[in-house]
């Protein structure tokens, strides 16, 4: 068993935490006050529910050590996107909305706030992709600046889909799903509810954005360095992908529609880039359902899904650095297989990538493959479809959003079976954190001391 484990901090974290959980419940208990909405009463019990136990841990650890451990930082990860869902799915239970406990506790995608006091070893668990950029050595300065920057697109996104002909309401919303590549839309029909291209431009723009590298965007803020943005190699690598997978799907819909005027052909190929950004980013957005597309096309978009964005961005998938360092690797050693004495080391940004790390990728991208053959036939067994099982496994591993055929942008996951939505939300936070810090803690070697 784990000796010495600082238990009382970790507490003390988690109560911190739920503290702020409950602020934000507190202000959709606001929300929904103004408009006067059935859910007030739930919702305001929920924050109290939620702040008297975020409290009542908070001082059962007040007077912990305030030092955290790497190990104690991979827990704290792993157990607040846990707790945080528990408490978040209060409002849907206690309102009646969603009565079963399955699918309140499936319903939530909820971000981390893994910033109080604990320093790196909670940023190295929860951080998404193998970042080559170092951020500040104090977390919480770090954090400080990444909320202003994150704030300040928040900000403009949310003003601009106003301008564009969304509510305030509805354009606040779709500002924090957009950047948080979450892609919650208050809308049954996702962003195709609304017809303007300025949105759905805007909306590409903040995914983009959302698909970034954030210690990129940190430096490129903090020492003004705009030429180190532009000349990021995963950064040109990214929009590289999404040009590239645009043109192709936008051309295979034209053909496929006959567009023979400018308007036709502006919005297949809007349509074309939306669709890979929202899929590459994980954020999940639709304006049209997609599966409807010759299968050649869908089939692209799906691809997308498993590899992600950038590195240290808000998506999910394996991430685009992952595959690129892969891929210039095995283009290395075919080299090293014609000249064996030659020394060819992977470089990213000209600088030189760890073996080690070479290797963890190697892990890592043989890992996903290995859970996602059997999460598909576990949902196989579940009773779905192929395609199904595999759209599930993928979108849930991915934190994608849309799956395929009955589970794809113009369906839902409503009529899995209650076992199916329990196993797509463990894939769910095994993806997101990143695979190695959900399956350290089912290693007993972990727990020793």
């Amino acid at each position: 068993m784990i000796k010495n484990f600082n238990w009382r901090m970790v507490l003390r974290m988690l109560g911190i935490l739920l503290l702020v959980e409950a602020f934000f419940m507190l202000t959709a208990t606001i929300v929904s006050y103004i408009y006067k909405e059935d859910d007030f009463r739930a919702l305001l019990e929920s924050s109290l529910i939620t702040a008297i136990m975020g409290g009542a841990w908070m001082l059962l650890g007040d007077k912990s050590d305030k030092q955290i451990d790497s190990r104690a930082g991979y827990i704290l990860v792993s157990f607040v996107w846990i707790v945080f869902s528990f408490f978040g799915m209060l409002p849907f239970l206690l309102s009646k909305y969603i009565p079963s406990i399955t699918d309140a506790f499936f319903v939530l995608s909820l971000a981390i706030l893994p910033l109080f006091g604990a320093g790196m070893q909670i940023y190295s668990a929860e951080a998404p992709g193998p970042t080559h950029d170092k951020l500040r050595p104090r977390i919480a300065d770090t954090a400080r600046r990444l909320w202003v920057i994150y704030l300040i697109f928040t900000i403009i996104i949310g003003v601009l889909l106003y301008l564009f002909g969304m509510s305030p309401f509805d354009a606040i919303c779709h500002a924090f799903t957009t950047l948080s590549s979450g892609g919650y839309s208050t809308k049954q029909a996702s962003i195709g509810y609304w017809s303007s291209p300025f949105i759905h431009y805007t909306i590409i723009i903040g995914m983009i954005i959302a698909g970034i590298n954030f210690s990129l965007i940190y430096f490129s803020f903090s020492q003004k360095s705009i030429k180190k943005f532009f000349k990021d190699e995963e950064l040109r690598v990214y929009l590289i992908t999404i040009a590239i997978f645009a043109c192709i799907t936008g051309i295979g819909l034209c053909i496929f529609n006959n567009c023979d005027t400018l308007s036709a052909i502006e919005n297949r190929f809007r349509s074309a880039l939306f669709h890979v950004v929202s899929i590459m980013t994980t954020t999940g957005f639709a304006t049209e359902d997609y599966l409807q597309w010759p299968t050649v096309l869908w089939f692209l978009i799906v691809l997308l899904l498993c590899t992600g964005a950038s590195a240290g961005s808000t998506s999910g998938g394996i991430k685009l650095i992952r595959l690129h360092i892969i891929g210039k690797n095995i283009l290395y050693e075919f080299k090293r297989i014609m000249h064996p004495k030659a020394i060819m080391p992977v470089r990213i940004n000209r600088r030189i990538v760890n073996d080690n790390i070479v290797a963890n990728i190697y892990a890592f991208i043989s890992i996903y493959i290995i859970i996602a053959i059997i999460s598909t036939i576990i949902f196989l067994l579940f009773g779905l479809p192929l395609k199904e099982a595999v759209g599930v496994s993928l979108t849930a591993l991915d934190n994608a959003g849309p799956g395929l055929g009955a589970q794809g942008p113009a369906g839902n996951f409503y009529m899995l079976p209650a076992i199916a939505k329990w196993y797509m939300s463990f894939l769910m936070l095994l993806g997101r954190l990143e695979l190695f810090t959900i399956l350290l803690l089912m290693s007993p070697s972990f727990w020793k001391r």
